[in-house]
This record gives structure tokens, C-alpha cells and sequence, in this order.
């Protein structure tokens, strides 16, 4: 690896060849200099074929790093974290993918002075996004950074951060088995060792949460079982970082769990539920926090966030991959 390097790309992954092929793709197409990607095959099949393939395709180094046995996302991501030479560390899902831009409008916002780490935009594809098409997308992670929204819950996506270098076996970023790892990875840093996070309000990041794939946040939409997972591992983080019960924060984070029991009560009548309930929650948690919609009101709303049948109308965003 090159002492040039500026940014390295972490992506795990594990028996999703195809996928891995295309966010291998969207990361060699960034329009930057001193780019490393470092790939943990998480003990899945061998992708050796597919990473030759990307290097014929792109002047960034790419780095496979193959584990014997599957440690799971959290314990890969650490171990492609640790190995990373660049002087900020971003992150790519082998399922999403990234504009052309990505890094280098993220590296423009750490250069800011006093900023530590960056979100971009991300777009939430409910198809595969394709090269040269509009995304298809009907939601959108564009918050900006609230220090009590984020004590409530994760703001983003990981794939649209961009952060400088850290240890990741830092004891402030180590909760123990939660399933959002990268909301605690972000309560760690800023909240643990003051980092300072900051928003960029432009789309350069796509995030797929089809109703087909397999996937955690699927399993979450569509089991009793798979929500109370989430909701024990949101609980736990807010059992590490507590905040005043009185506090903005603490009151939404009471409100932020109507929407398991909401979620629960549906699949418990078999009723379908909308995939797309975080994103909606998040918006009106996000509206109530910042003053722009009454609490009572955002209560009322909230007992509709996992009904399709209340799910805004599908559109395409006008971002072209």
C-alpha cells in the first residue's frame, strides 16, 4: 500500500458475489486520488474471480482479506478497519453502492477544520439501482446532525460515512452483541470521544431495501422475532448512553419505541407491513425533535408508520447513478 493513500474503503462481505461486483465497481469509480479498498470475505465463498475482475476496472488498490470462519458483520468490519493505511476510513455494504462523487464530496467535508466525520445523502432504492439510470427511490436518509436525534436513533446508513481514522477496539465503540453496530459506532465516537459529526445535503449514496432480498432490516418488517432484536439492541445502546428522562432526547426516545409496538401489533394480526417504517419514523422523530411538527401530532402519525397502506406514493428520485 502506497504512504500516498487518503481514504480507505472498508466492505465486508459474504456469498453475495454479484452484489460485491457492483459495489466493488461503484468504489472503483470514485473520482479520487490515494484510494485503497480493503475486503473482508467474512469465510464465505471464494470471490477471488470477482475482486480480479474490479481490478482490471479501477486505479484504486484493492486489498482481500479472507477469514477462515464467518465472524459476522461487526467482527469483519473491525477487522477491515484495523487493516486500512489511509488517512480517513469510509464504508460500503457489498448489497449497496456508491455515486461517482462520493469520496471526493465527503473529503471536501473533512477538510473543514473541526470536523471529524461526515454523512452525505443517502438514497433508499427499493429496486437495484443501475449505471446511467434514475435511481428508484421513494425515501431518503437527509438529516442533519442533532446531537439528540442522535441519542435517539442512527441518522444514516453506514455506507454515506466517511470518518477519519479510529481504533475500533476502542471500548467506547465496543457495546457488546447488538445488531446496530454502526449506530453504536457513532454514539461511541461522538458522544465517547467528542467527535464532531457533520451532514452534507447531497445525494451520493444508495441504499437498497428491496422487499425480495434477504436482509436483517427485512427480517425486522416482516417477524415478530426479528423486530425484537432490533428493539433489544436499540434499548441496550440507549442503557449505554443515557440521557435525562426529561430531556429532549429521553422524551423521544419513549416515543421512538411506539414504533416496535406499532410493528409487533401488525405482524401479531398478520397484517402487511411497510418495509419502509424506520425511514418514516425517523422523519417524524427528526420533524419533532427540530420544532417543525407538534408532539401530539407525531404521535398521532406514528401509529401509521408501518401500514403500506399510508406509505408515500412511489416516485423516482431525479438522481441519475
Amino acid at each position: 500500500m502506497s504512504a500516498q493513500a487518503t481514504v480507505s474503503t472498508v466492505i465486508t462481505t459474504y456469498n453475495r458475489p454479484e452484489g460485491l461486483r457492483r459495489a466493488l465497481d461503484s468504489a472503483g469509480a470514485q473520482d479520487v486520488d490515494g484510494h485503497e479498498i480493503v475486503l473482508i470475505n467474512d469465510g464465505g465463498s471464494d470471490v477471488s474471480a470477482v475482486v480480479q475482475e474490479a481490478r482490471q476496472r479501477t486505479s484504486a488498490t484493492i486489498r482481500l482479506i479472507n477469514l477462515s470462519v464467518n465472524l459476522g458483520l461487526s467482527a469483519a468490519r473491525k477487522v477491515g478497519i484495523a487493516a486500512t493505511e489511509g488517512e480517513y476510513v469510509a464504508f460500503l455494504d457489498d448489497d449497496d453502492v456508491w455515486l461517482p462523487h462520493h469520496l471526493r464530496t465527503a473529503l471536501r467535508g473533512l477538510g473543514e477544520e473541526g470536523v471529524d466525520a461526515v454523512y452525505t445523502t443517502c438514497l433508499v432504492a427499493h429496486a437495484p439501482a443501475e449505471p446511467g439510470q434514475v435511481v428508484p427511490s421513494r425515501h431518503r436518509f437527509d438529516h442533519a446532525f442533532n446531537p439528540d436525534l442522535l441519542a435517539v436513533t442512527n441518522l444514516t446508513p453506514v455506507i454515506s460515512v466517511v470518518t477519519r481514522r479510529f481504533d475500533p477496539h476502542d471500548a467506547a465503540l465496543n457495546p457488546g452483541n447488538v445488531l446496530q453496530e454502526d449506530y453504536a459506532l457513532w454514539l461511541g465516537l461522538v458522544n465517547g470521544h467528542g467527535w464532531h459529526m457533520k451532514h452534507l445535503n447531497t445525494p451520493t449514496t444508495v441504499y437498497h431495501r428491496i422487499a425480495a432480498a434477504t436482509s436483517m432490516t427485512g427480517d425486522a418488517a416482516r417477524t415478530i422475532a426479528g423486530s425484537r432484536k432490533f428493539e433489544h439492541g436499540q434499548r441496550l445502546l440507549h442503557q449505554r448512553w443515557p440521557v435525562d428522562p426529561t430531556s429532549v432526547a429521553g422524551v423521544h426516545r419513549e416515543m421512538f419505541f411506539r414504533m416496535y409496538e406499532v410493528l409487533e401489533a401488525r405482524l401479531s394480526a398478520g397484517l402487511p407491513t411497510d418495509m419502509y417504517y424506520y425511514e418514516r419514523t425517523l422523519r417524524l422523530i427528526a420533524a419533532s425533535i427540530n420544532g417543525d411538527l407538534p408532539r401530539e401530532e407525531t404521535k398521532k402519525q406514528l401509529a401509521l408508520v408501518a401500514d403500506p397502506a399510508t406509505s408515500p406514493a412511489l416516485h423516482h428520485e431525479e438522481v441519475i447513478w
